[in-house]
This record gives C-alpha cells, sequence and structure tokens, in this order.
C-alpha cells in the first residue's frame, strides 16, 4: 500500500484537484496520507478569516459529491489553520467531499476555518470535514479529530449541514470516536447537528463515542447537539456530552434535533447547554422514536407494600405526511404492546 507524508497545506488541499482533474477516478483507496506539519492555509483567526471573506485564498472542494475518498489520512496530530470555502455551484460539499469505502480520518485538527454556502437556491449537503458517506456497505471511521468551523449562508437555506459530515446517505457503518465540534453552525434550513447533519439511510448504523459539541448551533428545524435529524437502523452513543447552544423554531435537542432509530444504545450521554425551540424542545432530543422496545416487555418490579396502575399516554400527531406521523405511530404501537398499560390516553389518534 502506498504511503505520502505531505509537508504544506497547498499539498494537502491539492488531493481534492487530483480527484477533480480524474473525474472522480483517483479516490485514494489503499493509500495512508500522513502530515508531516502543522499547515496554515489562510492566516488569522476564525473571525478575521470571516471578515476578510472571498479575499481568502480558497480551499478547492472536490467538483461533485460523486467524487469519492476512500483512503486514509492521518494527520499525526498537526493543525490545519485557516481552511476556507466559498461555494459557487451546487453546495454539495466538504473539506474532503464525500468519504466513502473503509475511509479513515484521524488524529487531525482544523481550526479558525470557515464555510460560506453557494449562493443557490437548490438543496444544499455540507460537511466540515465531509458532504456525505455515500456508498451502501462502507465503513466510515473518524477518530480523534477536532475540528474548529464557522458555517454560514449566503442568501439561501441550507438544508443539511454538520460539523464533521452532512449526510449518511447509504446503507453504511459511521464511527466516530474522541471528536470535538467547537464552533457555530447557523442556517435557516433543516436538519444541522454538531457531528452530523441528516442521518436519512434507514438501514445505516452509527456510532458516536466520546464525542463533545461546543459553540451553537442554530437551524429553522432539527438541530441538535451531536445530530439534526436521523433516522438510523441502529444508533450508538456513548460518553457524549453537548455543551453548545441549540436553537430552533421546533425540535432543537441537546443530543438529537429528531431522532427515529430501530434500536438506540445509549450510555452516559449528557446535555449541559442551553436548549431553544418555539415547539418541541429536550436535553435529548426535540423528538426520539425507539422502535424496539429495549426492555423487550419487561415491566418495573412494584415496590414492596404498594400496588402500581401502568399509565401510558401519547400524542399520535395526526396522520400527517410532512411530519414523523409515520414512524411515530408504528413507534407509539410497539411501545403500547411492549408495556401493556393498564390506562392509556391518546391525542390526535387519527
Amino acid at each position: 500500500k502506498a504511503e505520502y507524508t505531505l509537508t504544506t497545506a497547498d499539498q494537502l488541499a491539492g488531493l481534492n484537484m487530483l480527484r477533480n482533474q480524474s473525474k472522480g477516478e483517483t479516490t485514494f483507496e489503499g493509500v495512508t496520507i500522513k502530515l508531516g506539519t502543522d499547515m496554515i492555509f489562510n492566516e488569522g483567526t476564525t473571525a478575521e478569516v470571516l471578515e476578510r471573506g472571498i479575499l481568502n485564498k480558497r480551499w478547492q472542494v472536490p467538483s461533485h459529491s460523486k467524487y469519492l475518498f476512500k483512503g486514509v489520512l492521518d494527520g499525526q496530530g498537526h493543525t490545519v489553520s485557516g481552511v476556507f470555502f466559498n461555494l459557487t455551484d451546487s453546495g454539495i460539499s466538504g473539506m474532503f467531499g464525500s468519504l466513502s469505502g473503509n475511509a479513515e480520518i484521524k488524529n487531525l485538527n482544523v481550526v479558525n476555518s470557515c464555510m460560506i454556502s453557494a449562493p443557490v437556491a437548490n438543496k444544499q449537503i455540507l460537511g466540515c470535514l465531509a458532504c456525505r458517506v455515500a456508498e451502501n456497505g462502507d465503513n466510515v471511521t473518524i477518530t480523534n479529530v477536532n475540528v474548529n468551523f464557522a458555517v454560514q449562508e449566503n442568501g439561501y437555506a441550507v438544508n443539511i449541514i454538520g460539523g464533521f459530515v452532512g449526510q449518511v446517505v447509504a446503507n453504511a457503518t459511521l464511527t466516530m470516536k474522541d471528536c470535538t465540534f467547537n464552533g457555530t453552525i447557523d442556517i435557516t434550513g433543516e436538519a444541522a447537528g454538531g457531528m452530523i447533519g441528516y442521518v436519512s439511510n434507514t438501514n445505516a448504523t452509527v456510532n458516536l463515542e466520546n464525542c463533545t459539541v461546543k459553540g451553537g448551533i442554530r437551524a429553522n428545524k432539527d438541530a441538535g447537539g451531536l445530530i439534526g435529524s436521523c433516522t438510523a437502523k441502529n444508533l450508538t452513543v456513548k460518553n457524549c456530552t453537548n455543551e453548545a447552544k441549540i436553537v430552533a423554531k421546533s425540535y432543537a435537542g441537546g443530543l438529537f434535533g429528531a431522532c427515529v432509530t430501530d434500536a438506540l444504545t445509549e450510555s452516559n450521554a449528557k446535555n449541559s447547554g442551553e436548549i431553544f425551540a418555539t415547539s418541541f424542545a429536550g436535553d435529548i432530543a426535540g423528538f426520539r422514536s425507539i422502535l424496539t422496545d429495549p426492555t423487550n416487555g419487561a415491566r418495573p418490579a412494584t415496590p414492596e407494600g404498594m400496588t402500581s396502575l401502568r399509565v401510558m399516554s401519547f400524542n399520535v400527531r395526526l396522520n400527517l405526511p410532512q411530519d414523523y406521523a409515520q414512524n411515530r405511530i408504528a413507534a407509539v404501537k410497539t411501545e403500547i404492546l411492549s408495556h401493556d398499560p393498564d390506562l392509556l390516553g391518546l391525542q390526535e389518534d387519527t
């Protein structure tokens, strides 16, 4: 397997140039790329880079979301500073484009960096490190990576944005360990998360461990410290913390904006950030539904000397196709059958 060590920021940015020139045929599969030193792409703090705007040297992003990165990028603990995106076309992009295969990014710090979305009125999918996990069967890992990015819109709403990955579109596994996002995401669209914007594939598996989010995240809908919106089949969250301020008109949560999953494994995950929403806000999630009962229907033991009356109450949320109604109805049905309540209350049970 080939191995290369890079010593300048232009060499690192040039990886995307090679992918563009080959029209995606260069994926770096089987290649390990290491950083041999700290690198400065643009001088100054995040605020200074933002203030200079288009006067910064622009980081060349992959020109198509199908131009995949399948290699290993090992920062060896080094820091890349002053990355600047000023997107001018479709807006589907990230620092390394789409991750695929057994891609791995590790031991890297990206600081004093910013991204300004494209001034176009079509759907945009952005991630500070990567726009997508893109192909079925992928097993992508991001380990020991710290990101300090400021993300702003440029005239039109961005709908999916992640501090690390914009969207998981494939039936794939994404594992993130020991990662920190410390920045700001400010959009008027939907689905913004400090780690991932949107897990849209209902067969995907996402594992988050020892991850921390700081700074601030704002979206119109589905804003979460870890994930903006999630429909993963399997979701594991261990030892993760949100310290960021989360703001949305609806569905704001310290860990998830909105989360529907077959199975959620959660341990020692906590929120210490402020959560604000006009409707549906929570320390864990603005909306959360787990389709598989983790207790396997076991009723809790009745305290000694007491009798028990099990009560459940749900807002089924009508039958609106634009809402989470379909998933919520299935989840409520599973919960009721599993827990066998003595008294059941329902609202909007059409």
